[in-house]
């Protein structure tokens, strides 16, 4: 009787050491999966910020003409292991178009107003001070990239999604999916100063 007590509790023992081990292994997978997705996420974030400057600036020379824009992110991003390419999405954070119609010149052709860049010739202090404002805002191009960076690894996935994201750049990645992976919105902005046109919106 004492010898089936004592074998009863030595293989409760290994029991509760084998579900131990299983438990402390599944962690380990988890948090491993985890810090694997997230520097993954952190070198595109890191490739796409310098990349967002490039762009800026190339925008800033061509009047925010996006399709080198655009060919210039498909470049950079190629570098990102495992990075799915497709139409990043560019906004013109600053001039705003209500800078551009505050200070620029209303084209009767195209009924839209032009923001020139000799603007900053004019002499600021002889302006209203909510023009100053303006005409100094309108020196500078900031433009805002969203790309949308896949999950691969599952595990991972469903923890960083269910962290908050604006619901903009959610609905914009989702149209963006491909295949099983979830995808990432990462927004990086960038801000130079402005060398040629800008049309308004």
């Amino acid at each position: 009787m004492k010898w089936q007590r004592k074998c009863h509790k030595q293989f409760l023992n290994k029991g509760q050491s084998t579900l131990e081990g299983v438990v402390g292994l599944f962690v380990f997978v988890v948090f491993f999966a985890l810090l694997l997705q997230i520097l993954w996420i952190l070198l595109a974030q890191q490739v796409m910020q310098s990349t967002t400057l490039q762009a800026a600036r190339l925008g800033s020379a061509s009047s925010m003409n996006l399709l080198p824009m655009r060919v210039l992110i498909f470049e950079r991003l190629r570098v990102v292991p495992g990075i799915q390419l497709h139409v990043p999405k560019i906004e013109r954070i600053l001039p705003t178009n209500e800078t551009i119609a505050a200070v620029g010149v209303y084209d009767n052709q195209r009924k839209r107003f032009k923001l020139e860049v000799d603007f900053a010739h004019v002499r600021i202090r002889e302006l209203p001070k909510n023009q100053q404002e303006n005409y100094l805002t309108a020196q500078l191009l900031q433009i805002d990239i969203t790309y949308c960076f896949p999950l691969r690894v599952p595990l991972a996935a469903a923890i960083i999604m269910a962290m908050p994201q604006p619901e903009s750049d959610r609905f914009y990645c989702q149209a963006q999916e491909r295949g099983n992976y979830v995808m990432l919105p990462i927004r990086t902005t960038a801000t130079v100063p402005l060398e040629t046109a800008l049309w308004q919106n």
